[in-house]
């Protein structure tokens, strides 16, 4: 159907169909054009209800600047005669049912949403797969760590065919496991030691009270037996309190125990329960620029260090020799280094000598008031402060290297 209609809105001419219906006009703010000007840009397009139906269509209109006939049979000169008037414009506006196009439209919505329902439904069946496919090693590594004994930590973990992502976590996996058995092991040996160094006084103070109750015995033939038992008593409760102690060395330092301390007022304070003992030795100490020398840490834990390697050098040197302590600092560490004369030590000595319950030389009468966790106890007390603690052997010297953070 279509209408058209003089700028002022007079009807010219109308589809049969219209009847007595109007289109909307649409080329009211519209110029005017000839049919060679004629673009989509003057033209002007809408959606709209049919005025005859009532259904959705479509329409167009546009303003058509109308032009005269020329006069093909005027052969001679120009004549003057009166400028004959423009033609009017004229605004035509045609419409068409949208039915069909509206139906190709709603079955290409449809179309659309099934097609995005089915793609959705693939797409997530397929990441679900590829989900499963890479997360297939993950869980076989659940399943491993979930039959895992951590009471019996053997075995490897093994991902073959694993992504190259997962291969520094299965290593790192296999590296904790191997640390677990090297833990369980000392601890299972440091446990064993323990127990043999307990049962030895244990079967002599049995031993005592078996004799001194076998017959009836004089007054101080009891007394020599008490005396025995006490004497055997004291050596286990000091085993029990090295003991205790080595347990409390892997706790963390105490909170606010970061104490400023000056190195040679604790190597002093450390040396006072050895002097004695290192006169009766004829051992003298020597301190080298240990008294400038200050650093923030444990003190009390860094002054049981101390007196245990002091004690072990009295204890362990060569008699009528010296201890010499040497201090000092290296960007932020402070390194302690004690060395002593022991004529007997041998590299052997130095590699065990951190060891649980190890004895360089059992046979010493020195050495039998010792349970052989001096060094043990300076090592875990050393790590505890963030340090570290080693020992070599040369020249006839034992000497032991004390790393701390400054």
């Amino acid at each position: 159907m279509f209408q058209a209609r003089t700028r002022g809105g007079e009807v010219l001419l109308s589809s049969d169909s219209l009847a007595d219906q109007d289109l909307p006009r649409l080329g009211e703010e519209l110029v005017s054009a000839t049919f060679d000007d004629i673009d989509g840009a003057l033209a002007r397009f809408t959606s709209l209800t049919l005025p005859t139906s009532g259904q959705p269509g479509r329409a167009v209109g546009l303003v058509l600047q109308l032009q005269a006939p020329a006069d093909l049979g005027n052969r001679g000169p120009p004549r003057a005669h009166p400028q004959p008037p423009r033609p009017p414009a004229v605004e035509i506006v045609m419409a068409i049912d949208a039915d069909e196009v509206a139906e190709t439209l709603e079955q290409l919505r449809w179309l659309l949403v099934l097609g995005w329902v089915a793609a959705s439904a693939l797409g997530a069946a397929v990441i679900a797969w590829l989900l499963k496919l890479g997360l297939a090693p993950v869980a076989a590594l659940r399943e491993q760590i979930d039959a895992f004994d951590e009471a019996r930590p053997r075995g490897r973990f093994e991902l073959p065919g694993a992504p190259s992502e997962l291969l520094p976590i299965v290593d790192q996996l296999n590296s904790l496991v191997d640390r677990m058995a090297a833990t369980l092991t000392r601890e299972q040996e440091f446990t064993g030691h323990a127990a043999h160094e307990l049962r030895t006084p244990l079967a002599g103070l049995r031993a005592t009270l078996e004799v001194a109750l076998s017959k009836p015995r004089e007054t101080a033939a009891h007394v020599t037996s008490a005396e025995q038992c006490l004497e055997i008593t004291l050596q286990m409760q000091q085993m029990v309190e090295v003991l205790l102690t080595v347990a409390r060395s892997a706790e963390p330092p105490r909170d606010g125990a970061d104490d400023s301390i000056t190195l040679g007022k604790l190597l002093a304070s450390s040396w006072e329960p050895w002097r004695d003992r290192a006169a009766e030795r004829q051992i003298s100490l020597s301190l080298n620029s240990a008294d400038s020398l200050t650093l923030q840490t444990d003190s009390e834990r860094l002054s049981l260090l101390l007196t245990n390697l002091l004690g072990n050098a009295v204890d362990h040197g060569d008699r009528d020799s010296d201890i010499q302590v040497d201090c000092k600092r290296h960007d932020e560490r402070v390194v302690l280094t004690l060395s002593n004369s022991a004529a007997k030590a041998t590299a052997e000595t130095a590699r065990r000598a951190f060891d649980p319950f190890w004895r360089g030389d059992v046979a010493r009468h020195e050495t039998a008031r010792h349970s052989g966790l001096g060094l043990t106890l300076c090592q875990r007390l050393a790590s505890s402060l963030g340090g570290q603690l080693s020992a070599s052997c040369e020249g006839g010297r034992f000497t032991v290297s004390l790393t701390l953070p400054a």
